[in-house]
């Protein structure tokens, strides 16, 4: 039985999957919003209890969020991401959603698998820490999964440090 929040992507044709499931163990009271941001069309989801969200732009950018509260449900201890993947949501290109998700003291918290129609990315952020945020491209040749376990964690070891919002 899965236990952690999980996410995965592969590639098929010109085309991007992305599959999440969640580690909640309470029945999530789910909201699904179509609106403008900032002049961009976004359809995402939000858990109204924990407030994560995922979504997608009109632009082909999508984001899937996993927690890096890996412990049991602490609703009370609700996600500070909503903002940021929504600001991020809003913008045009990949790289622009990068470094709204990573920069500034709204930055968002755990790990996010980011897919655009020319390059998909996985980052860990953890601004608690005061580290630079890994960021790992995806070829999308076999599934790439992830978990929040931090057991499960290392490829940031592998990570191109040289990676980050501008090098796109």
């Amino acid at each position: 039985m899965i236990n952690e929040c999980t996410s995965a992507y592969k590639k098929i044709g010109d085309k991007r999957l992305i599959v999440k499931n969640r580690d909640k163990h309470y029945a999530p009271n789910i909201t699904v919003h179509h609106e403008l941001r900032d002049g961009t069309e976004i359809l995402y989801y939000i858990d109204e209890e924990s407030r994560g969200v995922d979504g997608v732009n009109e632009h082909g950018i999508g984001v899937a969020f996993n927690s890096i509260n890996f412990k049991s449900d602490h609703v009370e201890k609700q996600s500070k991401n909503a903002d940021s993947v929504l600001r991020a949501l809003s913008k045009k290109s990949i790289k622009d959603v990068i470094r709204e998700l990573i920069t500034g003291s709204n930055s968002f918290k755990g790990l996010m698998l980011v897919s655009a129609p020319n390059l998909s990315v996985l980052i860990e952020n953890n601004p608690d820490l005061n580290e630079k945020p890994a960021i790992k491209k995806l070829d999308g040749k076999d599934w790439s999964v992830f978990t929040n376990m931090p057991e499960m964690l290392d490829w940031k070891k592998a990570t191109d440090p040289k990676l980050d919002a501008e090098g796109y």
